[in-house]
């Protein structure tokens, strides 16, 4: 098992990039545009939270239109969001945004002794460290390893006629989110299929569940700006 997962990380995944070079094809000008509207949606969430000031609970804060019009904003604007994570304590709720653009969900255990969250598909995020802000900078970057080992096990579970466990590394995949996206094409150009209905669900169904795959990679080379992850730091 050891020799065929080593295998498949070192081929199975060469054309896979994570976190893209350069940021998708937005001129300046568009950039500047979803910075602002990204900034005017915040303060209109703001205000609103503000508003409430002294709910008992957390659902009044973000059940609400003003956070889901920042819930509903391009990949693009991730850039921000996670600028606004890292310097404005109040903007904390942004991460469920954050999640839900990149369509990403955190594989975690809860460590009794700790009494805190371990997520084992990043061993090396300290503890008390943001796995939002963690995963941005750095975690991403394993993505392919992490969908690789992933893909492996669910071809060879799936196999085996072990459905349970099988659905367990196909969530594992799902829960990279559009991160992995890259991964899956490299897969489909190579002749697999199988995971196109993946890519369908994690883009909303612009992509159909029952594309074949010429048609796929066509659906992807037209529209993989509206779909890849910022790159981690703005151009100058």
């Amino acid at each position: 098992m050891v020799v065929v997962l080593t295998v498949a990380l070192l081929s199975g995944c060469v054309h896979c990039n994570a976190i893209p070079k350069q940021r998708a094809s937005l001129s300046p000008d568009q950039e500047s545009t979803v910075q602002a509207d990204f900034e005017r949606k915040y303060r209109a969430w703001r205000e609103h939270c503000d508003s409430i000031f002294g709910a008992s609970h957390a659902r009044p804060y973000i059940e609400c239109h003003q956070f889901e019009s920042l819930k509903k904003m391009p990949v693009s604007v991730l850039t921000y969001m996670i600028d606004k994570l890292e310097n404005d304590e109040k903007a904390f709720p942004l991460r469920l945004a954050v999640e839900s653009i990149a369509r990403i969900r955190f594989r975690r255990q809860y460590d009794r002794q700790t009494k805190t969250y371990t997520y084992p598909d990043y061993p090396d995020l300290k503890q008390g460290e943001s796995i939002w802000l963690y995963w941005w900078k750095k975690g991403r970057t394993r993505t392919p390893r992490i969908f690789e080992l992933a893909h492996v096990e669910w071809k060879r579970l799936t196999r085996e006629g072990k459905k349970e466990q099988a659905q367990e590394q196909y969530a594992r995949m799902r829960g990279l989110g559009l991160a992995a996206l890259p991964c899956m094409i490299a897969k489909v150009e190579g002749g697999d299929a199988s995971l196109i209905p993946l890519m369908s669900e994690l883009t909303d169904g612009e992509l159909r569940q029952d594309a074949d795959i010429v048609t796929c990679v066509k659906w992807w080379n037209a529209n993989r700006d509206k779909w890849t992850l910022p790159p981690t730091q703005q151009k100058d």
